[in-house]
């Protein structure tokens, strides 16, 4: 956690163009490096790269390391690798802890703007890595402890059936940049909206799990439930679902709380939470979808996209 002190080193804009000329052989299998220049790289909770997929087919890589001083051992900010395989380009972006120097700073800023000029996809790559993972976490006053496992909040495993706008349903890990998925429109329900982007995450990460019913299932006996219509919905613990209350957090829906669904007829048909599983099992790669904003229908259930 990149939280410093009045003591701590910090970091300057010569350990920026010093920590940019260090070399890394292989980003995807060296997770801890020391540098005789005075540096210590340590992969962030050793996790894989994010990867990003959008409509222009090429694949993008964000790799993140943790920068430590080596002789004192103090924290000094985060080392980001841009990094296209096709194009043969890595691009390092150092990321000055909260108490780097105003100089440093700068050179920060003055790198995303610039690089972010020249190469397209850059700074949204960048930008989703930094909210998703390090929002708060550059603030000196936060203490709050880090899960180990499932901070990947707004995804699905590889398994999850999205709507697709034709009326056919795809695995999410089938899913492409530029594929047309169905949408929540105002009044009619054929409405469809682009995905802009798949972000993958290889990770070991807890799925939470719903059992719903059509609101009128409600009215049936215990013992012609298991002859209704079930329909389960699997999620990251964060990723928000539409409900009559809003947009809610997996975490946070409890029993008999009004979601929406489909009919067979392709009209909005309500329907009502009953079992609720936290934790229900642990997948090793999970699944976000970039789109425009509206919601869209997974596994008959309609979610947000964040």
């Amino acid at each position: 956690m990149l939280i410093a002190t009045a003591q701590d080193r910090k970091m300057t804009a010569d350990d920026i163009k010093t920590i940019k000329g260090l070399s890394i052989g292989n980003l995807e299998k060296d997770t801890y490096l020391v540098f005789d220049e005075g540096y210590v790289l340590d992969r962030w909770e050793l996790k894989p790269a994010y990867v990003f997929n959008f409509s222009d087919e090429i694949e993008r890589k964000v790799y993140v390391y943790a920068i430590s001083d080596l002789e004192e051992g103090d924290t000094l900010g985060l080392a980001l690798y841009y990094q296209v395989e096709s194009q043969s380009l890595t691009i390092p972006i150092i990321m000055p802890g909260v108490n780097g120097e105003r100089a440093a700073w700068d050179q920060y800023m003055d790198d995303l703007k610039y690089t972010g000029e020249d190469h397209a996809g850059f700074l949204a790559c960048i930008s989703f890595v930094i909210s998703r993972e390090f929002a708060g976490l550059m603030n000196s006053q936060s203490s709050a402890p880090q899960s180990d496992e499932g901070e990947f909040e707004y995804c699905f495993p590889g398994d999850a059936q999205v709507a697709m706008a034709d009326g056919s349903f795809k695995r999410i890990d089938e899913i492409q940049a530029g594929d047309h998925i169905r949408t929540l429109g105002s009044e009619e329900m054929s409405q469809e909206t682009i995905v802009t982007g798949v972000v993958t995450l290889e990770e070991m990460t807890s799925i939470n799990r719903i059992g719903v019913l059509p609101w009128e299932g409600i009215l049936m006996a215990a013992d012609e439930w298991t002859q209704l219509p079930w329909i389960y919905l699997e999620a990251t613990a964060g990723h928000p679902i539409l409900t009559s209350k809003g947009s809610v957090k997996m975490a946070d829906l409890e029993a008999n709380d009004q979601l929406f669904g489909v009919d067979d007829q392709g009209e909005i048909s309500e329907l009502r939470v009953h079992f609720i599983w936290e934790a229900s099992r642990k997948v090793p790669k999970v699944y976000h979808l970039l789109t425009e904003g509206k919601p869209y229908l997974v596994s008959g259930i309609w979610v947000m996209e964040k």
